[in-house]
């Protein structure tokens, strides 16, 4: 069988043929490694387009995602506060809910106090401008003492962004209860602060709140009637369309 190398002796005892194989296989292994290499760094740029595309995609889902969410939970707010042009009884009323509702749902904290506040505001305007314009000779933008009503608002939804961690029919109960309880105790402040029906003292204070007792059961039945059908729609639109869910993240 013919070798493929003569044995030569070299000057260091190795032979030249196992010189010239060493640099045989060297030049292979170079050559291997060099191709690995740019195989590897191939498969890292199509990884990290892939994620790319894959994050945008992602990004893109969710802001659809929250814009149809947002949508929705203003478009019910929206109906909900413009439901008090319907006839009713003394105090019953979606605006406590609808405070309650925006906190425990929407995903940024300002829109859970002003989308609600605004939604009052607007349904406020149409009110007393349209429904009862003739007890307002001029157009009026706010009532007198409009300041307690609207500050209670937003203390129940401050008040809903503590209770409504998670939300369950026993937090949506808490929650129509405690907004009944702030919004008789700051409004009827508000009636008997500065009023010359009421001494302006503990008695005359007293008095005024026990004057409110009777309004008491209409704030509560509206807080417990429309914290029912707005958190009971949602819970079935999200049943109905599960993309209204955002997905829980390690935040």
């Amino acid at each position: 069988m013919p070798t493929l190398f003569t044995a030569k002796s070299g000057k260091n005892g190795n032979t030249v043929a196992s010189q010239k194989a060493c640099l045989f296989q060297g030049r292979c292994i170079r050559g291997l490694g060099l191709k690995s290499r740019d195989a590897l760094q191939f498969f890292i740029l199509v990884f990290a387009l892939a994620a790319l595309k894959l994050i945008v995609v992602t990004k893109k889902a969710m802001r659809e995602t929250i814009n149809l969410r947002f949508g929705l939970l203003a478009l019910l707010i929206f109906v909900a506060a413009f439901s008090r042009i319907l006839p009713h009884m003394p105090n019953f009323s979606p605006l406590g809910a609808i405070g309650l509702f925006g906190a425990a749902y929407f995903t940024r904290r300002w829109q859970a106090f002003l989308v609600p506040i605004l939604a009052t505001w607007l349904s406020d305007l149409y009110i007393n401008n349209v429904i009862y314009n003739e007890y307002y000779p001029n157009f009026t933008w706010f009532y007198e003492g409009f300041y307690w009503q609207y500050g209670s608002y937003v203390l129940i939804t401050l008040c809903g962004i503590f209770i409504f961690k998670k939300v369950s029919p026993l937090r949506v109960l808490v929650g129509a209860l405690a907004a009944t309880v702030i919004f008789f105790i700051v409004s009827n402040f508000g009636c008997w602060l500065g009023s010359s029906m009421y001494p302006q003292n503990m008695q005359g204070l007293m008095m005024c709140y026990v004057a409110g007792l009777p309004f008491l059961k209409g704030t509560l039945l509206g807080n417990l009637f429309y914290s029912m059908v707005l958190f009971g729609l949602f819970w079935l639109a999200q049943i109905v369309l599960p993309q209204l869910r955002l997905q829980k993240s390690a935040t």
